[in-house]
């Protein structure tokens, strides 16, 4: 239940409006259409058609009954009706046993909310057509409902084509003033796809190479399903034409190949590849020749040059443009498809940070929200850490320094005394001793002694792909203690660092520190003001088989002093996500439980009234059976039975998408667009539970666009009101305590949980902070 209830410090002193849009153009006018509509049933006592079969039944009637040579849309209706353009007219008859039934006329009006379905598809259709036809674009490959530029010369960039890739997406939006219109959102992103055909790397003898790829795709990743990762294609046929994506049907072949001599590979180089494409209404696998075959590569793969690939706002609003003039002015069957000629405005504020704990003095929150008061917070947070040490520290550390043999000792000395002089200028009675060489893990594990904690110098590269055996990955399984790790080459030399290289160095060094101490329990500053909610859950799934649930919980946040303990939930099936009710449910309650004992043992009266449950992406389970949901409302009456929480507790489940559904929220300055401040937030949503949060953005984003959260609040018990939610999450996405002049994404407890969801995929142990 949502609260009506007004907050006066949520609304007036934490709060200020700000010029805000989204990456959306409103549709002008109302749009009106007239349709045929055919009744579509089954003659004989089978499964009835899905929405796909009929509508490929009905351009086979169309095509081979009614002698229309039309390739136009239908639109799914139900499970027995399908709407078509006037231009479309089919009599009535049975074929390929079904009954085919024209019906009279219908009106559509994108006002009517009961209509919006076939609206949304009726848009989709028309804006998918008007993209297709337009040069300006250049030439594009659809991919489902996106097109792809094709791959050429001008998006060529060493080895890979980097692809814009583009879709219009219809919507409603509540726009400012409070109307709820039709806009259409407009997303664009980059594909990148390996310049190199299939074939390249048998007939060198590297396909080794390919494996690596296939791999890095599948690494700590598989469907939801439990299947592996499908490793996508792009299908470019031989002697030019449009290309098609699809997927390798066998990419295990690849993987047995790459265990071959190169002269065997070398053999197989004019061997098809089996691939599913989709053709004519259908997927179907067939072999290609390999010289057809490009891969589409994952940043995991690309690395350092993913920077290729981030937009900043100015191009993605050149983008934008283009696609407004693709489509504005498209004849939408019947009617003309006019857009309004700057993206749309929305009613939205930004929340003001709260004032700081530091050690040995409180940082004021800023009067005013602007670019330069968050900026000057954030410096004056990070330098005073860094100047005066951290606020707790909870547990003594005694680090080692490991760096590669080939490393050199000098160089290993050189970098002993810079950590050692980040720690002395913070005032903390740390020493960090060796370095001492080594040549593998191994030799790392018998050096360690009595240290409980490592610093590790990798001897790969920054620019080499990340491998399930290399250097970092073997420290994270077989060392217990709290490690970091940093390359090679992000170091300084002995000698020749230009002035730019010592002082990106010179930053790398304070992030290692930063990053040994958080992970070891240490805690550089904290919000000296009160939150809304003092219990905070951050939950979320990894694994490679998605089976480790990881669950970092807050407490205290209302007395402006949290604590945090993060643990694995043991879910005992091969697939966690969903998240079975009963363990979550179980898991949950002794983690709370133990917390609450923490909290009494010192002498506090524990308080769970008011508790935000972040659920990473949507809370699902099983229609009509469960949900995961089911365990928040079981806990919920636990804590009421044993009266640790009275009938007025406030507890919400906030789902949050990192991808926002392709949402981008802009600020509006001197009339263009750039990234919004961070901690602006809006309802532009019919659901005024739904939200858009945007956590990063200026000042701390240095290049790109920011994307917001979509977050989805819901009651697991009593009401709330989400300006107090999305208050909560901002303020605790600002306790950024590894980079201590930016923010998280996430809110700190879910980024805790994300980030030892990934440590658990990997089988690493769980050792203090994950971050």
């Amino acid at each position: 239940m949502i609260s009506n209830a007004t907050n006066t410090t949520t609304s007036t002193r934490d709060q200020t409006a700000v010029p805000t849009i989204l990456n959306a153009y409103a549709i002008r006018h109302p749009l009106t259409w007239q349709v045929n509509v055919y009744r579509v049933e089954r003659l004989i006592q089978e499964p009835a058609a899905t929405p796909q079969d009929m509508r490929g039944l009905l351009h086979e009637y169309a095509r081979r009954v009614a002698r229309q040579k039309f390739s136009g849309p239908f639109w799914t209706l139900d499970t027995q009706h399908v709407a078509a353009p006037v231009s479309c007219q089919l009599p009535t008859g049975d074929y390929q046993g079904y009954r085919i039934t024209s019906l009279p006329v219908r009106t559509i009006d994108a006002q009517d909310p009961e209509q919006s379905d076939l609206v949304r598809d009726i848009l989709k259709s028309a804006t998918r057509d008007a993209l297709k036809s337009d040069s300006e674009l250049g030439d594009l490959i659809q991919d489902g409902l996106r097109f792809v530029e094709q791959p050429s010369a001008r998006n060529l960039n060493g080895e890979l084509h980097y692809c814009r890739r583009y879709e219009v997406r219809p919507m409603t939006v509540r726009v400012q003033g409070g109307e709820v219109r039709w806009v259409l959102q407009m997303v664009v992103d980059t594909v990148s796809i390996d310049a190199h055909p299939i074939s390249r790397y048998y007939r060198e003898g590297q396909v080794e190479q390919l494996a690596d790829f296939i791999l890095a795709k599948r690494k700590n990743r598989r469907t939801r399903a439990g299947g592996p990762t499908a490793i996508r294609a792009l299908y470019l046929p031989d002697g030019g034409g449009y290309g098609q994506f699809g997927r390798l049907s066998d990419p295990e072949r690849i993987l047995t190949h790459a265990n071959l001599d190169p002269s065997d590979q070398q053999h197989l180089v004019e061997e098809p590849h089996p691939c599913t494409l989709y053709r004519q209404g259908k997927q179907e696998e067939m072999p290609l020749p390999g010289e057809s075959i490009h891969l589409v590569l994952d940043t995991q793969i690309t690395g350092e040059n993913h920077d290729d690939t981030i937009l900043d706002v100015p191009v993605r609003n050149r983008v934008y443009r283009q696609l407004h003039a693709a489509i504005d002015g498209t004849a939408v069957y019947g009617v003309t498809l006019n857009l309004e000629r700057d993206l749309v405005r929305i009613e939205s504020a930004v929340v003001r940070p709260p004032a700081l704990k530091l050690r040995g003095r409180e940082l004021a929150a800023p009067r005013a929200v602007t670019f330069k008061s968050l900026q000057e917070r954030n410096r004056t947070r990070a330098n005073h850490v860094r100047r005066h040490g951290y606020l707790y520290s909870f547990a003594d550390i005694n680090p080692l320094l490991a760096v590669p043999r080939q490393y050199g000792r000098a160089r290993g000395e050189q970098l002993a005394q810079q950590l050692q002089d980040i720690l002395t200028e913070q005032n903390h009675n740390v020493r960090v001793a060796g370095p001492v060489p080594y040549e593998s893990v191994d030799d790392i594990a018998a050096k360690l002694g009595e240290h409980d904690a490592l610093i590790a110098v990798l001897p790969e590269g920054s620019r080499q792909a990340q491998h399930a055996n290399d250097t970092h990955e073997q420290i994270k399984r077989k060392l217990s203690v709290t490690s970091q790790c940093i390359q090679k080459d992000r170091t300084r030399r002995v000698q020749g660092d230009t002035e730019r290289q010592a002082r990106n160095a010179g930053f790398n060094a304070q992030a290692v520190v930063s990053n040994l101490l958080v992970k070891h329990g240490w805690i550089p500053f904290l919000p000296a003001e009160p939150g809304h909610y003092n219990v905070r859950f951050g939950i979320d799934v990894g694994g490679v088989q998605n089976n480790k649930v990881m669950v970092c919980v807050g407490y205290g946040f209302a007395e402006a002093l949290p604590a945090f303990r993060a643990e694995e939930i043991k879910v005992g099936r091969e697939q966690a996500e969903p998240i079975l009710d009963g363990p979550l449910y179980l898991g949950m309650v002794e983690l709370l439980a133990r917390m609450r004992e923490w909290v009494a043992a010192r002498g506090v009266v524990p308080n769970f009234n008011r508790l935000l449950i972040f659920r990473d992406g949507d809370s699902n389970g099983e229609a009509g059976v469960w949900q995961e949901r089911d365990a928040f409302s079981r806990l919920h009456a636990e804590f009421l039975k044993q009266e640790w929480i009275d009938d007025q507790a406030s507890w919400v489940l906030v789902e949050i998408s990192k991808r926002a559904a392709g949402w981008r929220q802009l600020q509006l300055e001197d009339g263009r667009p750039v990234n919004p401040l961070v901690g602006t937030y809006s309802f532009p949503f019919e659901d005024p539970s739904h939200a858009l949060v945007s956590t990063t953005g200026s000042p701390t984003l240095a290049q790109g666009t920011a994307q917001p959260l979509l977050v989805k609040m819901s009651a697991v018990a009593g009401a709330f009101d989400p300006r107090e939610v999305v208050h909560d999450l901002i303020w605790e996405a600002d306790l950024c305590f590894t980079k201590l002049d930016h923010g998280y994404a996430l809110p700190y407890t879910l980024h805790v949980a994300d980030a030892g969801a990934l440590q658990l995929a990997r089988t690493y142990s769980v050792s203090g902070f994950t971050l």
